[in-house]
């Protein structure tokens, strides 16, 4: 698609709106960012949910879900890695190679996560323990993930197949899936939780089990999508289930992988010390900090999608060779994430009380999260630079500056930041917010500046 000529010094005016470019964005990004929106719904669906059974059953599900993520991130660095190294091949025309490197991609995913289900199995209440001082809240969330990591294969090879259409420009596919997912998991978190249809009354650990169904549920649409049930067959004419097992490529989606893994290792670790210092103030802070960051997650949705635009259209340029085209992309997908973050922000600035009343009707919980979502709404163009930005970047193939950066970021100020504020200077409640927003706000900058750096457009993959 033909752009606007870039200016003589190769600048990329930031305050103007490339519109056909825009577009392409808008294009690529929508269904990520409804596709986002629906898995979303998913933890959103089992906060409000399990909300109702208590503080207790809050800070569990938070806190379980911090541990299973972290596995869940690892296992998502397949994605990162496959689509990078998709839309290359796609950008240069190789077709058959995208298959191939879907199947290798499904290799490591699935040898992950067979490592990962016995980690989180086997070692779920040590590493709850970890975090929680609280016997109550151990076993509820012992519970909860000892259940949903049986359905971590599947979640695994999901993302990497997500990696491959989203690496050929198809993501409409993620949309779709996602719609499965939320669909699934609201029935049968419902069925249950509650004990409703004629199914037993679980609490804590039906919400896992309708997560877990949900993710087996979208896999197999996925198969049967790329075997040609939308009308095109994606198996011949991409070479994808030709199990074509090549070493070479394994090892090249584990170099480009392992960065982003290592960097979801470390950041969600941190997440967990975060949670575990909340924990020494009292239980409700902890179930204030799972509240806030679910609905936080609903401004990562146009972050995340126009992220992963970005991506995409950097991939494809730089395979097609043209860098000053990859870079305009960037940039517009920054604009846009900017402006749709900006104006969540601006929800969280006003009507603070009224977000938090959809997530729970603990009236302690309520008031006491007014202050951190406020603070979240300042920060948002900051967290949409960061998302966009980082993830572009990745597209890029610079999976490894991104890594380093967010575990600097994270360890090296943000949790020591915590500490300070809350501990030391006796903020209680206020000081991890204090650091969270600034945690946002330097990791944002940071990825701005390496953008507009340049150096990732001379990246070989």
């Amino acid at each position: 698609m033909p752009v606007d000529v870039v200016p003589p010094e190769n600048k990329v005016p930031f305050f103007k709106i490339d519109r056909l470019l825009s577009k392409e964005v808008l294009h690529l990004a929508s269904p990520v960012v409804l596709g986002m929106a629906s898995i979303t719904a998913i933890g959103l669906t089992d906060t409000i949910m399990v909300g109702r059974l208590g503080a207790e059953a809050l800070a569990a599900t938070g806190q379980a879900s911090i541990i299973f993520w972290a596995i869940h991130w690892v296992t998502r660095s397949i994605e990162v890695a496959a689509q990078a190294l998709i839309s290359r091949r796609y950008g240069e025309q190789q077709f058959h190679l995208c298959g191939k490197i879907l199947d290798n991609a499904m290799t490591v995913s699935l040898s992950v996560s067979l490592f990962g289900m016995a980690l989180l199995y086997f070692g779920g209440r040590t590493l709850m323990s970890w975090t929680s001082t609280h016997e109550n809240v151990v076993d509820l969330a012992t519970s909860y993930i000892q259940i949903l990591c049986l359905a971590l294969w599947a979640s695994s090879l999901l993302f990497a197949m997500r990696g491959f259409f989203s690496g050929i420009g198809k993501t409409r596919i993620f949309l779709i899936t996602a719609l499965i997912m939320l669909a699934v998991n609201v029935i049968c978190n419902y069925a249950f939780i509650f004990g409703k249809f004629g199914m037993p009354e679980m609490g804590v650990p039906g919400a896992a089990l309708g997560s877990a169904i949900s993710f087996v549920a979208a896999l197999l649409y996925m198969v049967f999508y790329v075997l040609g049930i939308s009308g095109r067959n994606f198996r011949k004419e991409f070479s994808v289930f030709h199990f074509d097992f090549d070493l070479s490529t394994i090892k090249e989606v584990i170099v480009l992988g392992a960065p982003n893994a290592f960097r979801g290792i470390w950041v969600i670790g941190g997440l967990g010390v975060f949670y575990a210092m909340v924990d020494r103030i009292n239980v409700v802070q902890v179930a204030i900090v799972n509240v806030v960051l679910n609905i936080q997650s609903v401004s990562f949705m146009p972050g995340y999608g126009f992220g992963v635009a970005a991506a995409t259209l950097i991939g494809q340029s730089l395979g097609a060779k043209d860098p000053q085209r990859a870079e305009r992309a960037g940039y517009e997908a920054a604009k846009l994430g900017m402006i749709f973050m900006g104006t969540l922000g601006v929800v969280f600035l006003a009507v603070p009380e009224w977000v938090v009343r959809l997530f729970t009707d603990d009236a302690e919980v309520i008031r006491s999260a007014i202050f951190p979502l406020r603070l979240a709404g300042l920060v948002q163009i900051a967290d949409a630079a960061g998302m966009v930005f980082s993830t572009a970047l990745e597209g890029a193939g610079n999976t490894r500056w991104v890594m380093k950066a967010e575990i600097f970021v994270n360890w090296g100020i943000f949790l020591p930041l915590t500490y300070f504020l809350t501990f030391v200077l006796d903020l209680h409640q206020y000081g991890p917010w204090i650091a969270w927003s600034a945690y946002i706000t330097i990791f944002g900058l940071m990825c701005t500046w390496k953008f507009r750096e340049g150096k990732w457009k001379e990246i070989k993959l």
